[in-house]
């Protein structure tokens, strides 16, 4: 909320206030109040079922309603903190419904108006935790139903009137002294979040982060030599900076952005999708935005997996104190202070990057019967760059999802152009996009979009993904599985292997790292490789063997019994 130009604390922006919920409606109080009045309309349900006039079926159905909505409250408890926003709207609608039909099936309109008091729990929940737009919904949900229920029973007019109108007074003061108390969160300066405020809602978006993975970042602002400001032109001079560059920045920053004044002349961004590249290109133009002849210093920091809110702002926080040492007015980013997140995402915009496809064949006939998609870095003024060399620092800095996102597009565009000949292609993922929990629904968006069967990918994987604990990556691997396509471990060898989660996850293939195969040697047993082959068989996988330099390599993996190779020896990564 944004107080009065005034400060008056009585008054809030009903703009936002329509669109956002008070700062009070963090997942911990959706979680304890949801349980809450469950659990108390449940209990008060079971207790009055005997005591309220009707027929024993009548008693027994309210019991069991009762008893459901108990139950209801513990598993909203254990599973509301993960909870999106959305399904609490659901449950308060579940639950006017559900006092609607209660109050339907009344014996008398005398019960049914007993029955209509438990309307106020889901309006007192939706007047203090939803945004206004929503909870207004809600409101006439309860006013439509509530009153077409009561009136059916023989209700008279002015008692649904009265009823009516109490639900809307106590619904409105509700709402407004949740709102006004927003004041708390709020820098009564400049309108922004103060730091309290900030932090509350920085959880929140984290958590949102968490659930539906993808990118964030946070961008920490500084005034530079900001007591040489007030020093000259008085503390009120350097209030109307802070308010002029809050408005500035304010007016700049995406919708769903988190602006706050921190303290001082220190604020933070919180900007939610938004990788580290675009974020950093974004704090240079909050930098450029401000009075003359007053410059900022800036640090930017990705949000990880697994980050809470303080570890993004000290790693802000420590990129903003780099700026400061190496001369202020500049931008540092926190695990990149060469800015090659900036440059990669740049690169994509600009056309730089290319897929290049190598066949895959199959060893006993030679037959190409599959290609992997390698992207390569056609940087001008420095030729193609490899994928080790930038691929590493896109994962470390969160730009990995850009550029998997373009070579996902890019191999079904390519695939439109060998759909005839039956091949499919092979693209890489990383663990950090399989940690989003709509990455598998992204790919069926695009294969929609393409008109593309599913069958026609293979996704690789890396062995890290075996020591990645969230179950939300096996979810995405079985999401792809589900929609035809076939999954693979990429460069098996390279690295520790858990042989039980291979046996979890859902695996097709197995591609064996080149360090293995250039152990092929006249002369040399090959016992690694042996063995490999001994549990693809146990496991009903098929093989890939990585780097086949040469005749006698290829020869040698096929009387192993591997089923298929890749590498110079067959052809090397081209442009279709």
């Amino acid at each position: 909320m944004v107080r009065s130009a005034a400060g008056d604390a009585w008054s809030f922006d009903l703009a936002r206030a329509w669109r956002e919920p008070p700062a009070l409606a963090t997942s911990r109080t959706r979680r304890i109040s949801g349980a809450f009045f469950l659990t108390f309309g449940g209990v008060l349900l079971m207790l009055c079922a005997p005591l309220v006039p009707g027929s024993h079926a009548a008693h027994l159905w309210r019991f069991v309603a009762g008893a459901v909505a108990v139950g209801s409250a513990v598993g909203w408890y254990v599973l509301g903190a993960r909870a999106p926003r959305w399904l609490f709207v659901a449950l308060l609608v579940t639950v006017v419904i559900g006092v609607a039909t209660l109050v339907r099936t009344a014996a008398s309109s005398l019960n049914a108006s007993s029955f209509s008091a438990c309307f106020l729990l889901p309006l007192t929940a939706a007047a203090l935790l939803l945004p206004l737009r929503r909870a207004v919904l809600v409101l006439l949900l309860t006013i439509v139903l509530g009153s077409w229920a009561l009136h059916t029973l023989g209700t008279t007019a002015s008692d649904v009137v009265m009823r009516a109108g109490c639900a809307l007074g106590m619904f409105g003061m509700v709402a407004w002294l949740a709102r006004v108390a927003d004041g708390a969160h709020q820098d009564p300066l400049t309108g922004l979040l103060n730091r309290h405020g900030f932090e509350r809602r920085l959880e929140e978006q984290l958590a949102r982060l968490e659930r539906g993975g993808g990118q964030g970042a946070l961008v920490a602002l500084d005034l530079d030599y900001f007591k040489r400001v007030n020093a000259s032109g008085g503390h009120r001079y350097g209030d109307r900076i802070i308010v002029e560059c809050a408005a500035a920045w304010r007016a700049m920053l995406p919708p769903d952005a988190l602006l706050s004044r921190y303290g001082g002349d220190h604020f933070v961004v919180m900007l939610p999708s938004t990788p580290l590249g675009r974020a950093a290109d974004l704090a240079d133009r909050l930098r450029a935005a401000i009075v003359e002849g007053t410059t900022v210093s800036a640090g930017v920091a990705a949000w990880q997996y697994g980050d809470s809110g303080s570890m993004l702002l000290n790693r802000a926080d420590v990129a903003l104190y780099d700026a400061k040492a190496t001369g202020r007015d500049r931008t540092v980013v926190y695990g990149d202070p060469e800015r090659a997140a900036s440059e990669l995402e740049s690169a994509i915009s600009n056309g730089e990057m290319r897929v290049m496809l190598q066949p895959i064949v199959d060893l006993p006939t030679g037959e190409t019967v599959s290609y992997e998609a390698l992207v390569r870095w056609e940087r001008p003024g420095r030729g193609e760059i490899a994928p080790l060399n930038f691929v590493p620092q896109a994962e470390r800095t969160g730009a990995i999802h850009s550029l998997g996102a373009w070579v996902l597009a890019e191999c079904c565009r390519l695939a439109t152009m060998v759909r005839n000949s039956n091949r499919s292609i092979g693209v890489n993922v990383s663990v950090h996009e399989l940690r989003g929990a709509d990455y598998a629904e992204n790919v069926r968006r695009l294969l929609e979009e393409w008109a593309l069967p599913g069958e026609m990918f293979i996704f690789e994987v890396t062995e890290s993904v075996f020591e990645d604990e969230d179950p939300q990556v096996a979810l995405n691997l079985h999401g792809l599985r589900a929609l035809g396509a076939q999954v693979a471990i990429d460069d098996f060898g390279a690295g520790y292997s858990s042989l039980r989660r291979i046996e979890l996850l859902p695996i097709d293939l197995i591609k064996v790292d080149g360090a293995l195969v250039c152990t092929i040697r006249e002369g040399h047993d090959v016992p690694i490789l042996r063995a490999v082959v001994t549990m693809a068989k146990s496991l009903g996988v098929r093989l890939v063997a990585e780097h086949v330099e040469n005749e006698y390599q290829a020869a040698t993996l096929q009387n192993l019994g591997y089923h298929l190779a890749q590498g110079y020896y067959f052809g090397r990564p081209a442009i279709p």
